[in-house]
């Protein structure tokens, strides 16, 4: 009987193949013409777990796609943001030049006023300043997050993969070499994906003390 479950599994392992995970994705080797029913139910399960653990990677590779999308469009606003207070000043500085001009020409104008709202606008482009600096960082923060998830999700790919030839079984010079292939491509995407976890670690530190800038400048 087929249950939703391993209708669902059978998706999986469609999508994958349909998709190219052997042909043009991310691993190199990958195990053709796998049949469930080839193998022992222990066998079968130790893939069902992989393929379950395939669909969580991917789900939170998707997730933080749209994670970078939300990060950019948070950097465009801060950058718009720093514009909008570069304009402010301006506007200030043009206002405190007009006062003085009146002071000197004998008429009465709120210099110190107007210089007041100079500092004023400066400081808000300082702070704009460093919250663009802080979504900067998030938004590569974001790239970082999105780089270990993708490499996370490969990481399962080869782990299902060598389940599949495990369960599948064999015997001789020609099924070790295939195995070893099989375990290298899976130890050198994990390693890829320490070195991931490592660069993302960076930013998240980078995140932090573009934070620290930000509480600096505006509590001074």
């Amino acid at each position: 009987m087929i249950t939703t479950h391993h209708f669902k599994l059978a998706c999986i392992a469609f999508a994958m193949t349909a998709f190219g995970v052997g042909c043009g994705g991310p691993l190199s080797h990958t195990v053709d013409g796998w049949s469930p029913a080839a193998v022992s139910a222990e066998g079968r399960a130790a893939v069902e777990k992989k393929q379950e653990a395939v669909e969580k990677a991917a789900e939170r590779k998707d997730a933080a796609e749209v994670a970078v999308d939300r990060a950019e469009a948070e950097e465009d606003a801060a950058d718009e943001a720093v514009d909008q207070a570069e304009a402010n000043l301006e506007v200030a500085e043009a206002q405190r030049e007009l006062a003085e001009k009146q002071v000197a020409a004998g008429q009465k104008a709120d210099v110190a006023g107007a210089e007041g709202e100079v500092d004023k606008m400066k400081k808000a482009v300082e702070v704009a300043k460093k919250k663009r600096k802080l979504a900067e960082r998030r938004r590569e923060l974001a790239d970082k997050e999105a780089s270990e998830a993708e490499r996370a999700w490969v990481v399962a790919l080869a782990e299902l993969e060598l389940a599949k030839l495990e369960a599948q079984g064999g015997q001789g010079p020609q099924y070790d070499e295939e195995k070893a292939n099989f375990e290298k491509q899976l130890a050198d995407a994990q390693s890829k994906h320490a070195d991931a976890k490592k660069d993302q670690a960076q930013a998240k530190q980078e995140v932090e003390e573009a934070q620290a800038e930000l509480a600096e400048a505006s509590g001074s």
